[in-house]
């Protein structure tokens, strides 16, 4: 097999650190370990949320009740769009 160049020193974090960073008593960190979790999305992408950004998506039935969220994330580096990802509802808790 050819061998796999690696472009970071990065890695997904394993189950056990995401749990121990939910531990820590800031409460502004719970949403932002599972957005970057859940979604792959990497701190320096941070920047670029807003709010404009944040897309409910409504139950069928119920239009008055959001059951997720789509977060577009657009990181204006040659002009690219790097990432399209799906938010659980706890996120806007």
């Amino acid at each position: 097999m050819p061998k796999v160049k690696q472009f970071a020193d990065d890695r997904s974090p394993a189950i056990e650190e995401i749990r121990k960073l939910l531990e820590f008593p800031d409460p502004r960190i719970k949403p932002l370990v599972y957005l970057m979790s859940s979604s792959g999305i990497r701190l320096d992408a941070l920047d670029y949320l807003r709010w404009k950004r944040v897309v409910p998506i409504y139950d069928g039935d119920n239009q008055s009740k959001i059951i997720t969220t789509k977060l577009i994330v657009i990181h204006v580096n040659l002009n690219s769009i790097i990432l399209l990802s799906h938010l659980k509802r706890i996120l806007l808790s």
